[in-house]
């Protein structure tokens, strides 16, 4: 069972437009990705992480794509080792996020996460 503590998105638009609807479409997407996932953990979280960037960069075509998940695993907390508070982290940076160091300082303060 996946439990996200937090889930960081952001995109710098190429020019301005509503993008909701878009978003939603990929968030239905997502969403039955996540009911799927039955693999290893860490790899299910960094795929998953990848394929919400990659969806927003494909169906945006933005400047730049930044996504920061935060989770834990069910079985991590509730079974197994027993061990709390345990948060992976995983991010995604596309585009000018990726490329250009000042962009990427300054969404990850946006995101508090700096």
């Amino acid at each position: 069972m996946f439990s996200f503590t937090g889930a960081f998105i952001s995109w710098l638009a190429r020019r301005q437009r509503r993008d909701e609807e878009a978003l939603l479409r990929a968030r239905e997407g997502l969403e039955e990705k996540v009911r799927e996932r039955t693999v290893d953990l860490r790899v299910a979280y960094e795929k998953l992480t990848a394929e919400v960037a990659d969806c927003i960069w494909n169906g945006l075509k933005p400047r730049g794509v930044a996504v920061v998940i935060e989770a834990t695993h069910g079985c991590m907390t509730a079974r197994g080792v027993n061990t709390t508070g345990v948060v992976m982290t995983t991010s995604r940076m596309m585009g000018v996020f990726r490329d250009d160091q000042r962009s990427r300082q300054e969404v990850l303060k946006l995101m508090g996460l700096v």
